[in-house]
């Protein structure tokens, strides 16, 4: 009896594992046919170029081939597609990871030891991209060197655009730098494309610095002291800007990103009774929209709030028996800062732009004024009073 029952709970185990793992091997997918019709599914590969598709539990489970499947979606950035491609001198149909689309397209054959790579142009034809192991052998040892074809290969192919050949001399036989060629070249020509791929982010962040010039003038509003005895304008002399920044953009829309830029700016501002001397640090976080993200020269506008901090300030009066001190100055102004420019690339890596950008700032501040009273001598006033400030510069920056 305990021999029957033990039999019977291993076969239990042994079943209960064997549905586990085979739902477990299985992947939702969507197939289209041949004849264009689309099938919702799921599928497991049983070989290297065979998958075994059911359309849900209980039903029939069928085999498919390239011969009668032409696409396969297990999501929206892993795609296969039966394509007809010569190996080892035979023509055979066989599933090929789609890598890029666009004017031509990219594929990978993970599981094939020569042709990895392979190229679609626009007539339907397949160009296979290889990198060969070549061994010799002299005077006893062994030498390895590989064979680079693809590169000669893709020239071949894009050879509209020869300007580019030095950047295909550079490629790597990897996914990742030949798909970066090919969005390099659909970027140049304002082509549009899609680059499908497993690790994609959401997000590309990138980081760059940025130098600036400015001309800005600041007005202050003040209760008593400031509109009695100073002219309450300045303005600047042009005055340098030194920064950081970091740039995200959303990888399915090239059109916008969110930028933070951190600046250093050293300026002066003056008016007939007073001069003064500021270091100040700016945070501005911004919105930026590219216009046209695919073409060569791609200009941009942005918007966004800005804060700047007071580090230190330090004035110079001309007014016989008047001392202001600024000790208790405010440390911070608001505002609203809009731009817009151009950028493009200089590399594959790297983005150069030119922003011609306006702000409008606002703070509130808190003075101490020492004035000379004849027989009296000197008294201490206390000034509150709004600043608004009103800058125009020409950013330059560099993206990496």
């Amino acid at each position: 009896m305990a021999k029957c029952i033990s039999f019977i709970l291993i076969l239990l185990l042994t079943y209960t594992f064997h549905q586990t793992y085979s739902q477990s091997a299985f992947q939702e997918a969507i197939i289209i046919t041949q004849e264009k019709d689309s099938l919702h599914g799921y599928l497991t590969l049983t070989n290297d170029n065979e998958y075994l598709f059911t359309q849900g539990k209980n039903q029939v489970e069928q085999l498919l081939s390239p011969e009668n499947i032409g696409t396969i979606l297990l999501n929206k950035n892993t795609v296969f597609e039966s394509k007809r491609i010569v190996t080892d001198g035979n023509e055979q149909a066989i599933f090929l990871k789609l890598l890029v689309r666009g004017k031509s397209k990219l594929y990978q054959h993970p599981n094939s030891k020569k042709s990895t790579y392979w190229v679609e142009t626009e007539d339907g034809k397949m160009y296979a991209l290889t990198n060969e192991r070549l061994e010799s052998y002299r005077d006893g040892r062994s030498y390895i060197r590989y064979s680079n074809t693809y590169r000669g290969v893709l020239k071949n192919i894009f050879n509209d655009q020869p300007q580019l050949f030095s950047q295909i001399d550079k490629l790597k036989y990897t996914e990742k730098s030949i798909s970066g060629f090919y969005q390099q070249y659909h970027e140049k020509l304002n082509l549009p494309y899609e680059i499908l791929s497993e690790e994609t982010p959401y997000v590309a962040l990138t980081f760059g610095l940025i130098v600036g010039l400015q001309r800005s003038s600041v007005e202050f509003i003040g209760t008593q002291v400031l509109e009695s005895h100073l002219s309450p304008s300045f303005s600047s002399s042009s005055n340098f800007s030194l920064g950081i920044f970091a740039e995200a953009q959303p990888i399915e829309y090239r059109h916008s990103a969110i930028k933070l830029e951190v600046q250093y700016q050293s300026a002066s501002y003056s008016n007939p009774t007073l001069t003064l001397n500021t270091n100040i640090l700016r945070i501005s976080p911004a919105y930026k929209y590219r216009i046209a993200p695919n073409a060569k020269l791609k200009p941009f506008l942005s918007l966004g709030p800005t804060f700047n901090f007071l580090l230190s300030l330090k004035d110079q009066s001309t007014v016989d028996g008047l001392d202001y001190n600024w000790l208790q100055s405010g440390r911070m102004q608001y505002g609203l800062e809009a731009g817009t420019g151009i950028s493009t690339k200089i590399n594959q890596k790297q983005d150069l732009f030119l922003e011609l950008r306006y702000g409008v700032h606002n703070g509130n501040h808190l003075s101490i004024v020492r004035r000379f009273v004849p027989g009296v001598g000197y008294i201490s006033v206390q000034d509150l009073f709004d600043s608004i400030s009103q800058s125009l510069g020409i950013l330059v920056g560099i993206r990496f």
